[in-house]
């Protein structure tokens, strides 16, 4: 490590790294279950749902005993990078809008991994998948079919559930005129460009959502209990000279995991994008 990285001053942006961490989150992490500072490379998620109720038996009949176990998935948590190069490290130091722009660039590219994580997590744990109703269409009978299906689970619509769509499917949210009518939605979706709860979900668009086919993107509605998230100790922060370069480079580094818990509190479907 360089005689730059060594002084005082980065021990000083190592503790701005981890005020932003603990202040800040991602696009997606309050749609799950977050699990702070683990020590471990896996933690094990506890899975829901699990548990059995049983009507009263007759006196002198045979105890009821359930078939499903308290398990736990584990959760693996990876390495995750973010680091771009500087050329100036008294600059860096010296002007706070210059360092509070690398910091903002830094953190938005860890929040995108991130959510990268959930959703890879949801597309990979999720066994419920659905055919809209209109051709691949996100509009509200689309909608309703995807919280019909939540409703076979007993998951009924409310602040917990969240529905991660794709730019296309807001798209055919703001298409439909009933949505976006004042005579039955208080949101102006059409004024605002966007519309963030509906039908008893609240609704995020994402650019990262799996491509099952050509033009086309997988979008969920799930429950906030369906998915953990598993984030290591406060980041560390990192600045090299980095020779073949010529330039210095600033890396902050931790682990994070993601793992569904619920697989049925999570229903799927494609639509046109």
């Amino acid at each position: 490590m360089s005689q730059f990285a060594d002084n005082l001053w980065t021990t000083k942006f190592g503790t701005e790294v981890t005020h932003r961490f603990q202040q800040e989150t991602a696009k997606l992490e309050d749609t799950v279950v977050v699990v702070r500072d683990v020590n471990d490379r896996i933690y094990r998620a506890p899975v829901f749902d699990v548990a059995q109720a049983f009507d009263e038996q007759p006196r002198g009949s045979d105890v009821q005993y359930s078939n499903n176990d308290m398990g736990f998935r584990d959760c693996v948590l990876t390495d995750t990078y973010a680091a771009a190069l500087i050329h100036s490290p008294d600059e860096f130091r010296s002007n706070v809008n210059y360092r509070t722009a690398f910091m903002d660039s830094l953190w938005s590219a860890i929040y995108r991994k991130l959510d990268a994580r959930i959703i890879d997590a949801l597309h990979a744990g999720q066994t419920t998948s659905i055919t809209l109703p209109t051709a691949n269409t996100y509009d509200r009978l689309g909608m309703v079919a995807m919280t019909k299906r939540l409703r076979l689970a007993d998951i009924q619509p409310g602040p917990d559930v969240v529905a991660v769509i794709s730019p296309g499917a807001e798209e055919d949210m703001l298409a439909d005129q009933v949505i976006t009518s004042a005579d039955y939605m208080d949101e102006k979706g059409l004024q605002n460009g966007m519309i963030s709860r509906v039908l008893g979900a609240r609704h995020i668009v994402h650019n990262y959502l799996p491509v099952p086919a050509a033009n086309q993107r997988r979008i969920f509605r799930y429950h906030k209990k369906a998915v953990h998230l598993a984030i290591s100790q406060a980041p560390t922060a990192r600045i090299d000279w980095v020779a073949h370069k010529r330039a210095w480079q600033v890396l902050v580094e931790f682990q994070a995991g993601a793992v569904v818990t619920w697989n049925t509190g999570i229903v799927a479907a494609n639509i046109a994008d």
